[in-house]
């Protein structure tokens, strides 16, 4: 059942404010790209610009100590990251060109620890020369070169060693910078599980892409669910694994603006955004059982802009939509994050706000207010400190 929420002086419980009156025009304070915290909730790694480039920076919880950093060589900045498990991070690596406004991503994926050992390309096209990282105490391995791109499906909580990828390899003699680099290319792409500690990957693939330039999605645990991609008259085109095969869905059901968003806990439901059979774009869910898609809730006057999605189990659990930063709805049954984010609400009334990492056992929150203000949230002592 969804809810409008009203932004009402009542919380649904106090959350004890430290700090989050910080200066914020204080000229020396970094910007934050993004916070994460490790599973286990002992540490936290921030990107933020160092002389210019986007840097990563460990730190414990308990004190905020810094304990390591990673900052890629030569023309290399830091992209999306993720905690593979306690001890590690797998990143992005984005490429800065003078030609270019933005960095770009290649398809190459770095992984460190988060005391800065063990810095090794795992994915890419590229060699990064044996050097130290300037101020990172980070060694960069020369790797064997893969011409392709990866994109990360899932990080395999229950797998200390890998995660699981799609590789795209891309057409033979071609480089990224034959062409403004958007896809990665046409080749269908084959999922593989990944070591984040020394880029070996098993010949043999778990499963192959029915269509060019796709994106997986998989359950909780880790196992393909769907994928979508774009045949050759750049028409989407959606599929569903079925006795370990991929099914097609009829174009017919779904427009060509649907927005693949997440399998459900149960792994039964995969929910998107989708503008079918009507103007506004709402939240629909496709039955991976019998192939019946239906529209779960549709505003009247407004899109959904954004869709919050539980970190642990997949489920959506609040739409925002794009008449207002502050009209969210809630989605579906009430977890932890969603009673937290309904508080949080009423405490940055107008703002845009996102639980964007947890730790595994729901006590430590990371939350992201605005375009780029973070704090962290602690359940068992009921507070909430700004980061910066």
């Amino acid at each position: 059942m969804i809810n409008k929420i009203c932004l009402s002086l009542t919380l649904l419980f106090m959350l004890t404010m430290v700090n989050v009156q910080a200066n914020q025009s204080q000229s020396t304070t970094p910007e934050y790209h993004d916070v994460k915290i490790s599973p286990d909730g002992k540490h936290i790694a921030i990107a933020m610009d160092v002389d210019d480039k986007r840097t990563l920076a460990f730190f414990e919880m308990k004190n905020m100590s810094y304990v390591g950093g990673a900052k890629l060589p030569r023309l290399s900045e830091v992209g999306d990251f993720f905690w593979a498990n306690n001890e590690r991070l797998v990143m992005k690596v984005l490429k800065k060109e003078a030609w270019r406004e933005e960095s770009l991503y290649y398809g190459e994926l770095f992984a460190v620890n988060i005391n800065g050992t063990q810095g090794e390309m795992i994915y890419g096209y590229r060699a990064l020369h044996d050097r130290k990282a300037r101020g990172a105490g980070s060694k960069f391995k020369r790797k064997k070169t893969l011409n392709g791109s990866a994109e990360i499906i899932d990080l395999l909580p229950n797998d200390e060693r890998n995660i699981l990828i799609s590789s795209s390899l891309w057409p033979n003699n071609s480089r990224p910078w034959d062409r403004f680099w958007q896809d990665h290319g046409p080749r269908h792409a084959s999922v593989h599980k990944l070591d984040i500690y020394n880029g070996q990957f098993n010949d043999k693939r778990i499963a192959g892409a029915p269509i060019s330039y796709a994106t997986f999605l998989a359950n909780k645990e880790g196992e393909l669910k769907a994928v979508y991609g774009r045949d050759r008259n750049n028409k989407t085109q959606l599929f569903i694994m079925d006795n370990e095969e991929w099914q097609q869905i009829s174009s017919a059901n779904f427009s060509q603006e649907i927005k693949p968003i997440a399998i459900n806990e149960q792994g039964t439901l995969l929910l998107t955004l989708d503008t079918f059979k009507q103007e506004r774009t709402g939240l629909f869910q496709l039955n991976l059982a019998n192939g019946k898609y239906e529209n779960i809730f549709t505003d009247e006057k407004s899109n959904i802009a954004t869709v919050e999605v539980n970190k642990n189990n997949k489920e959506v659990y609040a739409l925002r939509l794009d008449d207002d930063a502050s009209t969210y709805l809630t989605v579906g049954k009430s977890s932890v994050e969603s009673e937290i984010h309904k508080s949080l609400l009423n405490i940055f009334s107008g703002k845009q706000v996102s639980i964007v990492s947890k730790s595994a056992n729901d006590e430590t929150f990371v939350v992201k207010v605005g375009s780029g203000k973070f704090y962290i949230y602690s359940k068992p002592s009921n507070k909430l400190s700004a980061l910066n």
